[in-house]
């Protein structure tokens, strides 16, 4: 590979004990030496340990093309030998379970059981949509450009399940690897309305209270004494609005984290590859962050930052990290805002917003997502206007993986095995070793 920088991911997908090699028929007994009426006989026990290595380079794309001889396996600090090595893709499970891509994805084929150590990894996923912080206008968007992806990419062994958020979750579709019925759902979810709306409007009402505040200001009031009685009076109005909003975002931040992290550990004992694509125009890491450096600018006031820290909400989302982390739940973020100019002046605003400030408020809801998806291991998408390059690698990451297998380090695998005499050997379950 070069000096390529790969990000490899491991997940330990099985253990696979192999039949113990037989037991001699009674006749094949005879050169065995009996003591004291029983019969001792040898048997061990192989455990192969199965890994799932996944391979990407800096921009998340799968690598698919390294071989055995680029893997190194040690257990204890002893090298182990691969026994079994196989690079999967999407074609590659296709062709092994016998199915097309398209709408018409046969009920009857079979999921995979990921208990075995051969053969493609079940994919569970959850596209959850989050109308209470999305546009409904941008949802409907992103949404048309999903439509592709789940044409090609839900086949077996991916199963999909659709959420929508809205107060409280609702499941619109179970996990189907059926991509019409998704497609079902997903025109569901174009008659809900967006809550994003009503709390961007809410904003854009304090931007522009600060901004006739500030031409108000340049205007050059001829009072004086009452003039600023009355300035210091409209800006401790404002503050109080910039307050209130950072506590109402406060709360629904909440609510939001707490429902999707009840679908995230709803995804614990599924087997396999698990992730959720999170769809919203965003998640606030500081709720009011842009407000306040937009008050503290105009009114030449620093101390009010020191108030905005006080809704810092890292630490939560460090934990939400942190439990689909445990769950092995990977998180794919889309925001779904697209594109956007920063400092452009707008019919909501008599001036153009400060550019500084435009991107401040933009990276303060597009951090959140990349962290999680950073966090997790997923692909965050955001600062486009088409998704579906992007949905590829989601695609990529579903399906591309190497399957590796190994021994175990036998420990004490070597036992005797008691038989009465004139009891035919094989009879009875026989005593597994245990690998250290």
């Amino acid at each position: 590979m070069g000096n390529s920088r790969l990000i490899v991911w491991f997940l330990i997908a099985a253990l696979t004990l192999p039949v113990v090699p037989g037991v001699a028929d009674e006749e094949e007994q005879e050169g065995l030496r009996p003591v004291g009426g029983l019969t001792f006989v040898d048997e061990i026990s192989l455990t192969i340990a199965n890994l799932v290595v996944y391979v990407t380079d800096k921009k998340g794309r799968a690598v698919t093309t390294l071989t055995k001889d680029d893997f190194e396996i040690s257990q204890d600090g002893d090298p182990k030998q691969i026994s079994n090595f196989k690079l999967y893709t999407s074609e590659v499970v296709r062709s092994e379970l016998g199915v097309t891509t398209g709408l018409d994805v046969p009920e009857a084929t079979p999921i995979p059981d990921a208990t075995s150590a051969a053969g493609p990894q079940p994919v569970h996923l959850v596209l959850y949509i989050d109308n209470q912080n999305l546009d409904p206008l941008d949802r409907n968007r992103v949404l048309s450009q999903t439509r592709d992806f789940v044409r090609t990419s839900l086949h077996p062994p991916a199963q999909m399940m659709v959420v929508a958020y809205q107060r409280s979750f609702e499941v619109l579709q179970e996990f189907t690897s059926d991509p019409s019925e998704v497609m079902k759902a997903l025109r569901l979810v174009r008659t809900y309305t967006g809550g994003r709306t009503e709390r961007d409007s809410s904003r854009k009402d304090i931007v522009d209270r600060i901004q006739r505040m500030e031409s108000e200001q340049r205007a050059g009031s001829s009072r004086s004494g009452a003039g600023n009685q009355s300035g210091g009076a409209g800006w401790n109005e404002i503050y109080n609005l910039i307050d209130n909003y950072a506590k109402e975002s406060v709360n629904d931040l909440q609510f939001t984290l707490d429902s999707l992290r009840q679908i995230i550990t709803s995804l614990t004992g599924l087997p396999g590859k698990k992730g959720v694509i999170y769809v919203s125009n965003g998640l606030p890491m500081i709720p009011g962050m842009e407000l306040f450096y937009e008050a503290s600018k105009s009114m030449n006031d620093s101390t009010i930052l020191s108030r905005m820290f006080e809704y810092d909400r890292s630490r939560i989302y460090r934990q939400l990290a942190a439990t689909a982390n445990a769950q092995d739940v990977t998180l794919y973020t889309v925001d779904a805002s697209g594109l956007s100019l920063d400092g452009m002046g707008s019919a909501e605003y008599a001036t153009a917003s400060d550019p500084m400030m435009s991107s401040i408020g933009r990276n303060n809801y597009t951090d959140s997502l990349r962290f999680l998806s950073d966090e997790t291991g997923g692909i965050s998408i955001f600062n486009t206007n088409d998704i579906e390059s992007r949905l590829e690698l989601i695609t990529q990451d579903m399906f591309t993986y190497y399957s590796i297998g190994y021994p175990l380090q036998a420990s004490d695998l070597l036992f005797d095995r008691l038989s009465l005499a004139g009891q035919r050997p094989g009879q009875g379950a026989p005593r597994e070793g245990q690998a250290a």
